[in-house]
């Protein structure tokens, strides 16, 4: 059984990528959901819950947003939209199938997070063109966490 790194992802693009990664780029219980783009909010019909999504291509990669409805927030530098929900993987961010789905679907991905039982903090940022623009990795062994606040079952809440 694998460890878990959990975090966050925000995924960018235009609304037209966003969706076309949503509509086939995911999975949920072996099926491709089918959301829509109303102005800028991302619907999903009453029988989708868009929790628990396969990314494919992945080696057990999951994003979820936890609602039907869910407002996509303008980036007004460069004209992109995003959403930010939870990323899970098994054992930790595999960077090459990211690379393959940013250039695919031409999105950018952020991913930020922590695998607690190893003991690692993970940050990545890939491009829509694909490239790798940061890559970070820090073992708890070089961080400070004397000042922290954590959950109940270990995983830092607020680093500082």
């Amino acid at each position: 059984m694998p460890n878990w790194f959990d975090g966050y992802t925000e995924i960018s693009g235009s609304k037209k990528d966003l969706l076309s990664f949503l509509r086939s780029g995911v999975i949920q219980d072996g099926r491709y959901l089918n959301p829509i783009i109303k102005g800028d909010v991302l619907i999903y019909s009453k029988d989708e819950v868009p929790e628990g999504m396969y990314v494919t291509g992945t080696d057990g990669a999951f994003i979820g947003i936890n609602s039907k409805r869910y407002k996509l927030e303008k980036n007004y530098r460069d004209n992109t939209y995003y959403f930010i929900g939870a990323w899970d993987q098994a054992w930790g961010v595999a960077i090459s199938p990211i690379v393959e789905i940013c250039k695919r679907y031409n999105i950018s991905i952020v991913i930020e997070g922590v695998e607690p039982i190893v003991g690692f903090e993970h940050y990545v940022h890939i491009s829509s063109g694909g490239e790798v623009l940061e890559n970070v990795m820090k073992d708890y062994d070089t961080v400070d966490y004397s000042e922290n606040e954590f959950d109940e079952w270990g995983h830092p809440v607020k680093i500082k």
